[in-house]
């Protein structure tokens, strides 16, 4: 009974908010499974998921790759991929400790050859380097960005955002093409955020 209420009040919760955002301007994505919801911008869509599938299938992805949960692009993309785009993974491990995240932070640093930057609540995005991981303690967020490389030429920059909330990890793995990465942040900013 008393989850049967929970589940109800979750749901009308949801279609609130829903409601809410949808005045905003803003389309809302929600798993119940995974216990979280963000906006993302009303001109962007839910990319359908085989089409995702067949972009890392082409693209020599590895299996744990298509564990995603979900793929979001401008409407006006075709393909998906050609210009702005993120893709969400959620890791539900339950809630970790400070130790666990610690450890977190450590791999990290290990990967990018370079120590943790930890900056305080505000614009965790103004102050980001290509190869530079940043934590946001507070908030419990890690930023890097990366730069995809043709030709000896930044094409595209990647952005991992990690958050760490009560139910496990949430990853945004963010892409824009180079020249308008700077504009397109704020994109994957508000999407956090929310």
């Amino acid at each position: 009974m008393r989850l049967n209420f929970i589940l109800k009040l979750t749901v009308l919760t949801v279609l609130v908010l829903v409601g809410i955002t949808a005045q905003l301007g803003a389309k809302t994505y929600a798993t119940y499974t995974a216990g979280f919801y963000f906006n993302y911008p009303d001109d962007w869509t839910l990319v359908p998921y085989n089409t995702v599938d067949e972009y890392l299938a082409r693209s020599n992805a590895g299996r744990p790759l298509f564990n995603y949960e979900a793929a979001f692009a401008p409407d006006s993309s075709d393909p998906f991929f050609a210009n702005q785009y993120f893709i969400v993974f959620v890791d539900t491990v339950g809630q970790l400790s400070d130790k666990q995240i610690d450890s977190v932070l450590d791999q990290y640093s290990k990967t990018f050859g370079t120590g943790i930057k930890y900056f305080p609540v505000g614009d965790f995005l103004a102050n980001v380097h290509s190869n530079e991981p940043a934590y946001d303690k507070d908030r419990k967020i890690i930023t890097v960005v990366n730069d995809i490389v043709a030709n000896d030429k930044s094409v595209k920059k990647n952005l991992i955002m990690t958050k760490f909330y009560e139910r496990g990890v949430v990853s945004f793995y963010c892409y824009a093409p180079a020249a308008t990465f700077d504009t397109d942040k704020a994109v994957f900013q508000d999407v956090i955020d929310s």
